[in-house]
């Protein structure tokens, strides 16, 4: 299993952190990152982009999430991508396992699958 180094995040959701008010740090999870696993603890949280260049009728899915209650999504600002991409911010909420995926779909067809699973620990 890998895991990811996230270190902190905001005053809202970890208030034993003062220092990180207003503050996010979010770890990137990417297309390469595909079927990886992750460990966080809570107030941890990661961005994950799935890019795909809008020339063709193909596009990334939204990102679901197989347990919001471990893993919700944040809701902040993303940068503006290519219209066949996605994205979305998620934080460790409560201890769990879960999974992210997406599906890159052409003319109706799915011609890949993106999935990570992300482990919550205390």
């Amino acid at each position: 299993d890998y895991v990811a180094p996230i270190v902190i995040n905001t005053k809202l959701d970890c208030p034993t952190q003062p220092e990180s008010e207003g503050s996010i740090a979010l770890y990137p999870i990417r297309e390469k990152d595909n079927f990886n696993t992750y460990t966080m603890v809570p107030c941890q949280a990661l961005e994950v982009i799935l890019s795909h260049p809008a020339l063709d009728d193909c596009h990334w899915t939204f990102v679901t999430v197989a347990d919001p209650k471990v893993l919700p999504l944040l809701p902040i600002p993303l940068p503006l991508l290519p219209g066949g991409s996605t994205s979305g911010a998620y934080i460790a909420k409560s201890p769990g396992q879960t999974t992210l995926s997406s599906s890159l779909m052409c003319a109706n067809k799915t011609i890949q699958t993106w999935k990570v699973t992300v482990l919550v620990h205390q």
